[in-house]
């Protein structure tokens, strides 16, 4: 069974990290159009610049990618009950939970800042 579905681990247990890394990705080049494109002038109900919404939107579609991910492979696994998957998806399993719930901590702690943090440096 686990050469069969390999290729399916592989990607399982990688999720979570490839998740924060497309977050990082973007978050970095959506922060660099906005500084360029002057978004921090722009203010959203009076108080909050467009650079710091579009930001803050981003980080919180990563935050919920991974805990939906998250929920999807409890339920989905969950259905076959402990009893049910043989000792590799077991473990893939416990990896890929343990390695999405790295990735949602370091998604929090690398990029919460973009609730405070200057967006943009000063020309």
């Amino acid at each position: 069974m686990i050469g069969r579905d390999r290729d399916r681990y592989v990607l399982l247990i990688a999720a979570g990290f490839t998740i924060w890394l497309t977050g990082l990705a973007v978050l970095y080049g959506v922060n660099a159009i906005g500084c360029k494109l002057d978004w921090q002038a722009v203010t959203i109900l009076q108080t909050v610049s467009l650079q710091r919404t579009v930001v803050v939107a981003i980080f919180a579609a990563h935050v919920a990618a991974l805990v939906l991910f998250f929920i999807l492979v409890r339920k989905n696994w969950g259905r076959a009950g402990a009893a049910g998957l043989d000792r590799p998806e077991r473990f893939v399993k416990r990896i890929t939970e343990i390695g999405l719930l790295a990735a949602l901590a370091s998604t929090v702690f690398a990029f919460f800042g973009v609730f405070w943090l200057t967006q943009c440096a000063a020309t």
